[in-house]
């Protein structure tokens, strides 16, 4: 197998941009996911990548283009080659002189198709090519879940109120997250898949995980495979204080005191801390003030505990997490507490 982090030959890089033309050519307009995934991915390991595929596909809208005239200005196309911006389509309009035919059609949506995928990736092309310069941002509102397909097959499912920050380059797949996000990494040797939190750092080792990023705490549990877990600020791979957590395993980075401290779940439920994608709000023995925050993030309607019941009063259940009524009902029916509501806010105190 090739490596892509190595330098190829030139041959080597033009014939893998001319089997990926044709592939597009036999593919269609309309690309399954996963190979468009793949294409962006082997754009995005090199800028001659990028640089090959761009100069074969100019070449050949210039061949089909003079097709009508019988003639081609290899010049003036071997001067754009040499400028140093590549230009991914003209800002000025060509004029028409042509019937469009299904080539023709067929060219300028895998044309379209490029552009897009480079701007998805964040090239910028330009002088000394800039691969992946800048890095690019998915959140998600309240209630919301999305997910989302990276450059390099890996999937992400991000949680109600979540931000990640994805920054990759062709040494490192960074993303940095604030709440709660479902990861499923994709094997590369030479470039890790590292989720970033405040105060943990976690690495893929081919694998499914749920980070809950929380205040001063971040917890990890693992799906499928394994990861390594590492307090912020030190890396997974260097020595010191680390977890290499297997499938069914659960660790938490806890920043309460001055030094970060990493510790297992003991007996964690799994199934508990993905339950989320189904809208589901599992619950053992959590302090009322943890309940109350988890169903404020999926709903307009919050909760405000007082401190002296959110840390005393424990609960245990299975809840809809877009169905604050039913803890509100719960709420009510404690002779101990007091619920006042007004609007869309209700504030618990002891009575």
């Amino acid at each position: 197998m090739v490596d892509h982090h190595k330098q190829q030959a030139p041959a080597a890089v033009d014939r893998e941009a001319a089997q990926w033309y044709v592939r597009w050519s036999d593919i269609g307009p309309v690309a399954g996911a996963r190979e468009q995934s793949r294409w962006i991915a082997w754009l995005q390991r090199s800028p001659r990548h990028i640089e090959a595929y761009l100069q074969l596909d100019d070449l050949c809208e210039r061949l089909t283009e003079s097709r009508t005239v019988n003639e081609l200005d290899i010049e003036s196309w071997m001067a754009d080659q040499r400028a140093p911006v590549v230009q991914l389509a003209s800002t000025t309009a060509r004029p028409n002189t042509r019937t469009d035919s299904p080539g023709s059609v067929m060219h300028r949506r895998r044309r379209a198709l490029l552009a897009a995928s480079i701007a998805v990736i964040g090239v910028a092309v330009a002088g000394g090519w800039s691969l992946l310069g800048s890095d690019w941002t998915h959140q998600t509102g309240l209630g919301e879940q999305r997910s989302y397909q990276l450059p390099d097959g890996s999937t992400m499912q991000l949680n109600t109120q979540s931000r990640a920050r994805v920054a990759y380059t062709d040494s490192i797949r960074r993303i940095h997250l604030e709440g709660e996000g479902l990861f499923t990494a994709t094997r590369e040797a030479a470039r890790p898949f590292v989720v970033e939190t405040a105060d943990a750092t976690v690495r893929a080792l081919g694998t499914q995980f749920n980070v809950y990023a929380q205040q001063n705490n971040t917890r990890v549990a693992v799906i499928a495979g394994a990861v390594e877990v590492a307090a912020a600020g030190r890396s997974p791979a260097a020595a010191g204080r680390t977890l290499q957590l297997q499938a069914g395993e659960e660790a938490q980075v806890s920043a309460a005191t001055a030094t970060r401290s990493i510790s297992r779940t003991i007996a964690p439920d799994i199934t508990a801390a993905t339950a989320w994608q189904q809208g589901i709000l599992v619950f053992e023995r959590a302090t009322l003030a943890d309940v109350a925050r988890e169903f404020n993030r999926y709903n307009s309607l919050q909760f405000d505990i007082d401190a002296a019941v959110g840390e005393v009063n424990r609960l245990s259940g299975t809840f809809d997490a877009r169905h604050p009524q039913s803890l509100l009902l719960w709420l009510q029916n404690r002779p101990d507490l007091r619920v006042t509501c007004r609007g869309e806010r209700c504030s618990i105190e002891a009575e």
